[in-house]
Parts: structure tokens; sequence; C-alpha cells
């Protein structure tokens, strides 16, 4: 039966009406609960269910047992039903009961029930109140919710963030205060909280907030150097405004978002002022560095801080639209056709977060567009890998491995750059051979 709220009703999925069904048949309460209710409640998404009930585990397994599942640190038996997951929990407490469940929760706005059976919200800590104040509010005290598991200290700002929510001012000072107790947190964990913050619809509300918290202090102190630290013209805000702002403007791409927030984490330490104007040579170069540090400690995995890397190493594109096409393609191949388009878009954002009000990106999209013609299927066929490798190299000049090899192929690349055509075994083995008789006239 659905429910409303604001005239949104709640309606289950029919895997989730089935487990419950099944567990009360079997004599056990059972009752949805969570962002479940929460989003349906407000009319958004839903991505997981919960359900908890007064069955035990092992009550819970042999009831699904023809069913794929499996137990989470003996406390949460998941469902997987058509590559869905659906969490199972038994109540908590010392006398286990909803009631005490619920009061066990992080947030009044998750803890709110539904009993599907008679189609009824069950609120006694008042989430609905405060979904209709949009206010994020820890159940109970704030300080023992957090000490219960500390990543709700993040976990509070990523959901204010994704929700546009307020977060309680009790809440909010605890928060503030106890930001010590996330280093009790798994990497990975914080890792994943970060993420969502920043993939979120307006990611640097929640940037912000990690700022005004602390927070950022903790996790990603070298971002927090760039409070207050002024640019000169054309930029117009602040270091630390400055990557907001860029942050907001490209897409919700996980490496695209990272490399915009971080783009220039370096300027703080690179920052001097000559002629009564801030520079910050070489601060691309120094940011990989140090982005590679942050993104090591945050757990992410290889692929991404190589496209983080490579996207803050060449944010500083500048484009001239008298490069030749020999000029783009020698861009595309030191930047990596797989990073262009993407970097292409960051400087975009990058520009346009100077805030001058001027700001013209009309070279980057012909920029773009011109990459596009190069790489367009007709002339990927001529835009191959170099046909010889560095063994063809050496067999053909008679050297041993070494740099020497290295430079040749980089030589080969240029030539092949300015003229594709040129790209096969014969006319690189001609070119070759070429060189190594004109090396040969000169040491006669």
């Amino acid at each position: 039966m659905p429910i409303n709220f604001d005239g949104r009703p709640i309606l289950l999925p029919a895997p989730v009406e089935d487990i419950c069904r099944r567990l009360k048949n079997a004599g056990h309460e059972a009752y949805v609960v969570g962002g479940g209710v929460r989003n349906s409640l407000l009319g958004l998404p839903v991505i997981d269910w919960d359900i908890v009930t007064s069955a035990s585990l092992e009550e819970t397994a042999s009831l699904f047992k023809e069913v794929s599942h499996f137990t989470l640190k003996n406390k949460t038996t998941t469902l997987v039903v058509e590559r869905n997951f659906y969490q199972i929990t038994p109540f908590r407490g010392k006398i286990p009961s909803l009631e005490t469940d619920l009061s066990l929760r992080d947030f009044t706005i998750n803890a709110i029930a539904y009993d599907p059976d008679k189609g009824k919200l069950i609120d006694p800590q008042k989430g609905q109140r405060d979904l209709e104040k949009s206010l994020l509010k820890c159940v109970g005290n704030p300080l023992s919710r957090f000490r219960e598991d500390p990543l709700r200290i993040l976990r509070a700002v990523r959901i204010a963030c994704q929700l546009n929510f307020t977060i309680d001012p009790q809440t909010l000072t605890a928060i503030s205060a106890h930001g010590e107790l996330l280093e009790k947190a798994a990497g990975e964990r914080i890792r994943d909280e970060i993420l969502k913050i920043i993939l979120s619809k307006k990611p640097s509300s929640g940037m912000r907030l990690l700022f005004r918290t602390g927070l950022m202090h903790r996790l990603i102190p070298e971002l927090a150097e760039g409070y207050r630290k002024r640019q000169s013209p054309p930029h117009q805000h602040t270091i630390l405004e400055h990557a907001f702002m860029t942050l907001d403007l490209v897409p919700d791409i996980p490496h695209l978002r990272l490399a915009a927030i971080l783009h220039d984490v370096a300027k703080p330490f690179t920052r001097t002022k000559t002629g009564g104007s801030w520079h910050f040579y070489g601060h691309e170069k120094a940011g990989v560095e140090m982005v590679s540090s942050i993104m090591n400690r945050l757990r992410f995995d290889t692929k991404t801080k190589r496209a983080v890397n490579r996207l803050v190493e060449h944010h500083m594109l500048i484009y001239d639209s008298r490069w030749s096409n020999a000029a783009v393609r020698r861009f595309v191949n030191r930047v990596g056709e797989e990073n262009v388009r993407d970097l292409i878009i960051l400087r975009k954002a990058d520009i346009l977060a100077q805030g001058s009000g001027d700001d013209d990106v009309s070279e980057l999209d012909e920029l773009a567009q011109r990459i596009h013609d190069l790489t367009s299927e007709r002339s990927r066929q001529r835009w191959s890998p170099l046909a010889v490798d560095g063994h063809s190299v050496m067999d053909t000049l008679g050297i041993k491995p070494g740099r020497t090899v290295g430079i040749i192929l980089n030589k080969l690349q240029e030539i092949v750059l300015d003229d594709p055509s040129v790209n096969s075994r014969e006319n690189l083995f001609r070119i070759l051979m070429e060189w190594k008789s004109k090396n040969a006239l000169e040491q006669g």
C-alpha cells in the first residue's frame, strides 16, 4: 500500500515486498528503513534498500537459502537478486526492537521505518519533520553516534551536500570538534565518501563544508592552503575559491572532478610576487607530485591516479590557432589521446572559473574540433603506432640497448607526426639506413 509525503507515494520493489512477506510469514517482524525510505519520501531515486527484522542472521539465512547472499561482519545479510543488493539486518540494541534500532541510527532522516503490511511510517525520531525542514540531524547525542562509526562525520557532509540540506547546529559543532575520530576510519571508506561529495550535483557546497568544519585540513591539508591566497588578473578569486568554481564546471566524471579540485593544489607552495603581481611558476609540475601523494593517501587506484596526474600536469594548455596539423598531432601524442578531450574540458572550466567575465574559450573549441577531425576513422587508419620498435632500431643500426634507442624512436615519431604516410616498416627502415650511412660517412 503506497504512503504519501507531500503527495509522493512510496512504491516498494517486488523483491523488497517478498523479503518482508517471507520474514513475517515465518513469525518475524520486518520493516523497510534507511535511505530507501528517505529518498522515496523526497521523490528521489533509490539505490539501496535496507530491511530490519527480529530474525537472527541464522534465521534469515535459512529463510533465503536458495537466494544468493553473503554476510558482512556478522551484522548484515545481503541478498543478491537480479544484480541488486538488499540488506537485511537484525534489530540492534541491548533489548533488540525496532524502536531501539531506530534510536541507534545515524541521522533522524534515516531513522524512519515503513511497515509494508500497514502502509504506515514509524518515526519516533521525528525524521519526517526534519525532512520537511531540509535538516540533517544526528539521532540523540551526535558524539555518541560519531564514536559508534567515525565515518558518519564525513557521511553527514556528503548527505547534506547531496540533498542540499542544512546541518543541525549541534551536529555541526560535533563534526567540527571531533574530526580526529576519522583517523579510525579506513582510508578506502573515506575515499568513497569524498568521491560521492565531488560527484554530487553541486560539489563545491560539500567542499566548502569540509573546509568550514576543519575536515579538509585533516584529509586534504594541501588544498586548504589555498584559502585567502589571492591571485593576479585575470584571476578574480583566491586559489581555493577558484578550485571550488572549477569543480562545479566539469562533468561528474571521477577523474575530471578530482583534477578540477586539485589542478592548482601546488599554487600556494610556488607563490611568489614580482612587480606587484603574483606568480606560480612550475605549479603544474609541482602539482603532479602533490596530487600523487594525496591520492595515495586516499587509496585511489592506479588508473585514476594516472589520469588525474596527466590532466594536472598539462592543465596550463595554451593553444594557438596557427598550430599546424603536425603540431596538433604532437600535442595529442604528448598528452595521450585518451586524455586530450578531458584536458580541454578541464582547461575551459579553469578559464571560465577565473571570474573576469570576458573569458573566451572559442580557441579551445577550435582545438577540440581539429583533434576530432584528425582522429576520425579516416585519419585514424594512417595515425597508428610507430611501425618499428626498439629491437628493429638496434638490429638495423647495430647498436646496443640504451638511451640512444629511445632518442632515435622519438625522432622517428616526430617524423611520423609531421607526415603519417611515412609510418610503414619500409619507409622507416629506409630512414634508419640513411642515418646509418650518414653516420658511417661522417666517421670515415
